[in-house]
């Protein structure tokens, strides 16, 4: 585990707190670094750390074996809405969509 996601792992809590905040406590960029924090949050998940997220008033990252259940809902939830995009792009445009001629202006 890097050295980041340990910090981030220092200063997360059972309560959820703003990613914001979090960049502040470990030193990164709160304007710039949102990116960055989502990376270190997925190492933590890949070595089992059950970092929960929220993003809706009183959201934020913290960490909860209880909560987990829902953050794991969420990300099967976007999974399949992903599933959905790529069977989408594999398949082509539907009949009568725009083609990308028309996109560039072409007649």
């Amino acid at each position: 585990m890097t050295y980041m996601a340990k910090r981030l792992l220092q200063h997360l809590s059972d309560r959820p707190q703003r990613a914001k905040a979090l960049l502040y406590m470990i030193g990164l960029d709160p304007t710039h670094d949102g990116a960055k924090l989502r990376d270190l949050v997925h190492e933590l998940r890949l070595n089992g750390y059950p970092v929960c997220a929220r993003t809706n008033k009183g959201g934020g990252y913290w960490l909860s074996n209880k909560d987990i259940k829902l953050t794991i809902a969420d990300l099967k939830s976007r999974r399949n809405e992903l599933n959905d995009i790529i069977r989408a792009l594999e398949c082509g445009p539907i009949d009568g969509q725009i083609d990308m001629s028309m996109l560039r202006g072409e007649e």
